[in-house]
């Protein structure tokens, strides 16, 4: 957080996005509202928000607790 106030303090004109993947093996609710607070408290200006999917020849794809598709699909809400 240090370093979101160095750039929010900066004299320029910036612009503070993120990318992030929601859904992920193993990801809680919990989790997923750490993260929510996260950017509450970071304030970006856009968030380019994806749901997991899984992709041939991953390490992710071998994971057991995969988030349920439906909870993937509409379970999220920003």
């Amino acid at each position: 957080m240090e370093r979101i106030g160095w750039v929010k303090a900066a004299k320029r004109e910036l612009s503070l996005t993120t990318d992030m993947i929601v859904g992920f093996p193993g990801e809680t609710l919990e989790d997923f509202e750490q993260t929510l607070s996260l950017l509450d408290e970071v304030g970006y200006d856009a968030v380019f928000a994806f749901k997991y999917s899984p992709r041939p020849n991953t390490p992710a794809l071998k994971y057991a607790d995969a988030v349920p598709e439906e909870r993937n699909r509409g379970g999220y809400r920003f």
